[in-house]
């Protein structure tokens, strides 16, 4: 299981989570997890200290996934090629972040200069992170169909955020590979005063339920999303090496089923990029 683990970055970055993740520390439990056969990190051009953390990090290219935001008519040739002469490649993932519904149309004009990188062996795969089913719907609309140049499909899932489930047969039907992220919402799930009311009271009955029964709060988060057939990666944000210890330990923790429908959250408010 812990081979279909992608170590998250976010929490180095600024007003994004709630702890102080440094650099050094990250780098730390990196070091371990490589013994845990877990090989790849996501990141993103825009965190904070992305090229600080790549500057330090004894990892290949090949191992990394990081992401773009295509916004505007910034120069992202040059902005590629630097970081490939300056980092090397071939890199595993580049995926277009911030993939919003305004963004697309440069999504459009930039992707025959993507899809010249793959081919060239700049980048292993082309992915886009998406939050949203209308994004979604954008890739898969007829004629154009742009979902067939894409490899990768990154998406928010989780217990509690479950929109894109009924999406996935079709998407895995296409030979496209299912990465998820906010699996714990934030940090919310440790800490429901994170999310708005509607998802706190979800987050505190199950987290309740867990405590009744005396089960890990990470080991039912990551057995909901590995027990789902069409999920190839788990991206994990750790934030702390009392995170990353209690990751191993859940995996020797008794566990024992839950019906997890009930904590579905049915409301647009689910969306994480809405908080």
């Amino acid at each position: 299981m812990l081979n279909k683990i992608i170590l998250g970055t976010a929490g180095l970055v600024k007003d994004y989570s709630s702890t102080n993740l440094t650099v050094d520390s990250f780098l730390s439990i990196w070091v371990d997890s490589v013994k845990h056969n877990i090989k790849y990190i996501d990141t993103a051009f825009a965190y904070d200290k992305n090229n600080t953390l790549l500057d330090k990090l004894p990892i290949q290219m090949s191992n990394v996934n990081t992401k773009i935001e295509l916004s505007g008519e910034q120069n992202y040739e040059e902005q590629l090629t630097n970081f490939f002469d300056l980092y090397g490649y071939p890199l595993n993932i580049l995926y277009v972040h911030d993939f919003t519904l305004e963004n697309f149309k440069y999504f459009v004009k930039n992707l025959d200069y993507l899809t010249f990188l793959r081919e060239c062996g700049y980048i292993k795969k082309l992915g886009v992170s998406i939050y949203t089913i209308e994004e979604l719907d954008l890739l898969m609309r007829k004629p154009d169909f742009y979902i067939s140049e894409i490899d990768v499909i990154q998406i928010p899932y989780n217990i509690f955020d479950r929109r894109f489930e009924p999406h996935l047969d079709k998407i895995k039907s296409l030979g496209k590979e299912v990465h998820v992220r906010s699996i714990f919402l934030r940090g919310s799930l440790f800490n429901s005063t994170l999310s708005p009311s509607k998802v706190k009271n979800k987050i505190d009955d199950f987290n309740k339920k867990l405590n009744n029964q005396k089960l890990s709060l990470i080991n039912h988060s990551i057995k909901f999303i590995s027990s789902n057939k069409n999920i190839d990666y788990i991206i994990l944000g750790i934030n702390s090496h009392e995170e990353w210890s209690d990751l191993i330990n859940s995996f020797t923790t008794n566990t024992v089923d839950l019906n997890y429908d009930d904590f579905i959250v049915n409301d647009p408010i689910i969306n994480i990029k809405k908080w």
